[in-house]
């Protein structure tokens, strides 16, 4: 398998590969190239998209990690933001999606899709009113705010791709989040990183939800 060299993975991170937000977080520690699956869109735009809403929601969880922190890394989250917001596109994926649901439920549900989308970009913008070195100048106070609208995002993307009539689709493009997290752990060498913990996965959010 070739192997690409780091400013290149993280050149194609942000601007075509869509290379998973915990993939790249797990590179900005290590400085050694490792190998990398490139990405191949689902044949499926259906399932592509509905790919893109499990990541949005993997997303928040690694962020709430983040925030919970002693001194949460604002400038890793900023850039892991950033990746979610250009490469992930929710209102994209929420707008294809929102053609495949029931005529009768499709305003409640591009509603919430919508709500989810608003809450991800109030934590976007709240993030980025902090310096990058700044993660001791939050408050108990503004990291509930924060874990709030990312709780929010999830949460309401949980009711927007519940309206779908078939979840078949949904479940498969789960199925892929958990496939591409294994491979990047069989893949991760800790021997290459300086914090041999650093890849540590968060529990993706559908997991053992009731």
């Amino acid at each position: 398998m070739e192997t690409l060299d780091r400013r290149r993975m993280l050149q194609e991170s942000f601007w075509g590969s869509l290379m998973p937000v915990s993939t790249y977080c797990g590179l900005l520690s290590i400085s050694s190239p490792l190998p990398s699956h490139a990405y191949t869109p689902d044949p499926d735009p259906l399932k592509e998209s509905l790919y893109l809403i499990c990541r949005v929601q993997e997303a928040t969880c690694l962020q709430e990690r983040y925030i919970n922190k002693k001194l949460p890394p604002i400038k890793k989250m900023k850039l892991t933001l950033r990746l979610v917001d250009r490469s992930y596109r929710l209102l994209d994926q929420i707008n294809y999606i929102s053609k495949f649901m029931d005529p009768t439920s499709v305003v409640e549900a591009v509603q919430a899709g919508n709500e989810a989308a608003d809450s991800l970009q109030e934590a976007i913008d709240f993030v980025y009113t902090y310096k990058d070195n700044d993660g001791a100048a939050m408050t108990l106070e503004q990291k509930d705010i924060l874990i709030a609208s990312l709780t929010n995002t999830r949460e309401k993307l949980f009711d927007f791709v519940a309206y779908l009539p078939d979840q078949g689709k949904l479940q498969e493009a789960r199925k892929r989040v958990e496939e591409e997290n294994r491979l990047n752990i069989d893949e991760y060498d800790p021997d290459l990183a300086n914090d041999a913990g650093i890849y540590n996965p968060i529990e993706l959010p559908w997991k053992n939800r009731k």
